[in-house]
């Protein structure tokens, strides 16, 4: 599972799709605790994560949503920065 960005001490992957399943999703992880966020939506649809880890996940979503599902799709996948 390739780690597409790092920031805050929060760690976001996202999954080879013969290895995942739709809807188009990244993985969290802050610490001991995890997350996955439909990138679509910014919701995070499992998980326990602090409300600041949230927080700052849906933000990255929303800065690079459109890369996301690209990458979703492509399997090209990148490393991004997070810029809060």
């Amino acid at each position: 599972m390739p780690i597409i960005a790092r920031f805050y001490s929060i760690i976001v992957r996202m999954h080879y799709i013969e290895d995942e399943h739709n809807p188009p999703h990244i993985h969290a992880r802050y610490n001991e605790y995890e997350g996955i966020f439909n990138i679509a939506t910014g919701t995070m649809t499992r998980g326990n994560l602090p409300k600041n880890a949230v927080r700052l996940v849906k933000e990255f979503i929303s800065q690079y949503r459109d890369r996301l599902l690209t990458m979703w799709e492509n399997q090209d996948f990148e490393t991004l920065e997070f810029k809060e």
